[in-house]
């Protein structure tokens, strides 16, 4: 079967919905004495990426030479590493 398109046919754009935001867990490095060695720290939550990256933005201002890492929340219960800085900012 084939599908004929006459003048009448409507033509519609099929719209697609952006994914909600996703909230994220920050954590920023600070250079040590060592080479290549950071210290990091949990800095909090925020609701999106971008509000995380602005206060990356801020920071970096003060200290160009930082290191960060942005995590999900509703990160796998195994990711190691978030809950370590999950952990770390509760205490």
């Amino acid at each position: 079967m084939t599908n004929i398109k006459t003048e009448n046919t409507k033509q519609t754009e099929t719209k697609k919905t952006p994914p909600p935001p996703k909230k994220c867990l920050l954590a920023i490095g600070y250079p040590t004495d060592e080479p290549l060695t950071y210290r990091y720290e949990t800095i909090g939550y925020f609701p999106t990426k971008t509000a995380a990256k602005k206060e990356i933005a801020e920071r970096r201002e003060k200290q160009p030479d930082l290191l960060f890492l942005i995590l999900e929340t509703n990160a796998d219960p195994r990711a190691a590493v978030y809950q370590k800085f999950a952990d770390a900012l509760e205490q």
